[in-house]
C-alpha cells in the first residue's frame, strides 16, 4: 500500500509543478478568456491530479496481483 501512495504523492507533485511552470510561460488565460481562464486552469489541475492519484492507485493494484 505505500509504494502507490508514494509513487501517487510524487506524481501529483510533479503535476503541480509542472502546471506551475506551464502557466508561467503561458499568462494569457486571464487575457483571453476573462475570469473563466481561472476556472479552466483549475479544472485541468484537478484532472490532472486525479489522473496522478490514480495512478499510484494502480501501483498498489498491480503490487496486490503479485
Amino acid at each position: 500500500m505505500i509504494p502507490g501512495v508514494a509513487a501517487g504523492v510524487a506524481l501529483w507533485l510533479a503535476v503541480s509543478l509542472l502546471v506551475r511552470a506551464y502557466l508561467g510561460h503561458f499568462r494569457t488565460y486571464n487575457a483571453t478568456f476573462g475570469s473563466l481562464g481561472a476556472v479552466m486552469v483549475l479544472l485541468l489541475w484537478f484532472n490532472l491530479s486525479s489522473e496522478a492519484l490514480l495512478a499510484g492507485a494502480e501501483v498498489n493494484v498491480a503490487l496486490e496481483r503479485k
